[in-house]
């Protein structure tokens, strides 16, 4: 059987005007195992004692890689690497599959400041200590913490995927649980606080209109286009299309007429059925902040609610649910699987519509005597003061004041003591209660 190895250094030779001229420095040939044809490496010495040590270097280290002993030469490359450059072809990948662009944004944002914040510059320098030091100093809410270590997570397990990374140093690195510390709670408006808000903001009145008629997020609102809009006759919808939603399922919504008559005075003939409705009206987060100011609507409360664009979706269900709205039309305008998130978590209900709501009952007044008796109380009388007779407000049934009101025998009962209801009194002598059991 033929060998299938081979290990020499030697110094190439060329022929130049007809005469071999031999290099000054060594090169290196070598041949493994699994290896199709031999491999040639410049060892950059005229020395050969040092050429056949830096091969033998070279060979111990190929066959180490084979068996996973020390990284690959990708590995090797990708380490010296910049860590943003790594980035640069992580989003790349990205938008070749169809990610969401603002998935996109913000996985990429979130892991270059990690990298900037903490003095990552290539791919060595990730550690999962510095990782944990670094959220340790973090000031944000708990889901935001664990949002930037699914992006850190997501990076390095395509590294790894890529052959450029052998492992990922944050995968025995446990999630936040984000149970029951949610920050951010979103609270719905009130009616008196949506009418300041559409006075104070112009033109930008139609967008928080449509977030709060429409009951859709923020997001899939800002990406409606006017094809999306049947507005013809009385029966006008919104087609929210399965790709810019969140459950990746399209949705249609009747628009009321007040909503779909402001949605037909924006359109002009000129405007492409692929434009966005409200590409020039959609407000950023600081200018939404700077109307809630001006229409004097605080974005927190005491309860550590807030306010934020979520809350058109929940007024949307609250105010249906003071108004009448069934909750399974509520249900299905949201896209609620469960019926319970609508109930319990979206629609909540106003102080003053359960007063109205309770006002439905009927009242079931009690009989006149004992309405009265329960104003006069009951007239107590102790034995041996006749003369002196106590009036205690009690309530019917209730115990006695002491054990030893009553005697124990039947005919030293008061008549006064008797319930005005015809009820018998209550007795606690337990030499009654054993006498009646032995009787």
């Amino acid at each position: 059987m033929k060998k299938r190895y081979q290990e020499f250094v030697f110094r190439p030779a060329r022929t130049i005007d007809g005469k071999k001229v031999r290099s000054q420095l060594y090169v290196g040939q070598y041949l493994l195992d699994g290896m199709d044809r031999p491999k040639r490496v410049g060892l950059n010495t005229p020395d050969k004692a040092t050429a056949e040590a830096r091969l033998r270097t070279i060979i111990v280290n190929a066959q180490r890689r084979s068996v996973g002993l020390l990284p690959s030469l990708i590995e090797v490359s990708s380490a010296n690497r910049g860590l943003l450059r790594h980035l640069v072809d992580y989003r790349t990948d990205m938008k070749a599959l169809e990610f969401k662009p603002q998935h996109i944004k913000d996985s990429t944002r979130r892991i270059a400041r990690m990298a900037r914040e903490s003095g990552w510059k290539v791919l060595g320098d990730i550690t999962a200590t510095g990782f944990t030091t670094w959220r340790a100093g973090f000031k944000g809410a708990a889901k935001t913490k664990k949002e930037y270590q699914v992006s850190l997570n997501a990076f390095l397990n395509w590294l790894v995927r890529q052959g450029k990374l052998s492992a990922n140093p944050m995968s025995q690195i446990t999630l936040i649980d984000t149970r029951g510390k949610g920050v951010r709670t979103p609270r719905p408006f009130t009616e008196q606080e949506l009418s300041r808000l559409f006075a104070v903001s112009g033109s930008r009145a139609i967008v928080y209109q449509s977030l709060y008629h429409m009951g859709q997020r923020k997001n899939e609102v800002y990406q409606l286009r006017w094809r999306d809009l049947y507005l013809a006759g009385d029966k006008a919808v919104a087609h929210f299309r399965k790709e810019t939603m969140k459950d990746k399922k399209e949705r249609w919504v009747p628009l009321s007429e007040p909503l779909a008559k402001a949605l037909r005075s924006l359109w002009r003939p000129e405007f492409s059925p692929d434009r966005r409705v409200f590409w020039h009206l959609f407000p950023l987060p600081e200018t939404f902040y700077a109307d809630l100011a001006k229409a004097g609507i605080s974005r927190g409360d005491k309860d550590g609610e807030i306010v934020h664009f979520h809350s058109f979706r929940k007024t949307h269900a609250s105010l249906g649910a003071e108004y009448g709205v069934s909750q399974k039309a509520t249900q299905e305008n949201l896209g609620h699987k469960d019926a319970n998130l609508t109930a319990n978590i979206y629609a909540r209900i106003s102080a003053e519509a359960r007063r109205n709501e309770l006002a439905k009952l009927p009242w079931i007044d009690t009989h006149p005597d004992a309405h009265d008796s329960v104003q006069t109380g009951h007239l107590l009388s102790f034995p041996g003061k006749p003369d002196n007779s106590d009036h205690f407000a009690k309530a019917a049934g209730a115990e006695e004041y002491s054990h030893d009101l009553a005697p124990p025998v039947t005919p030293s009962q008061n008549p006064q003591m008797v319930d005005p209801t015809g009820l018998e009194p209550v007795t606690f002598s337990m030499s009654r209660k054993r006498s009646n059991q032995l009787s």
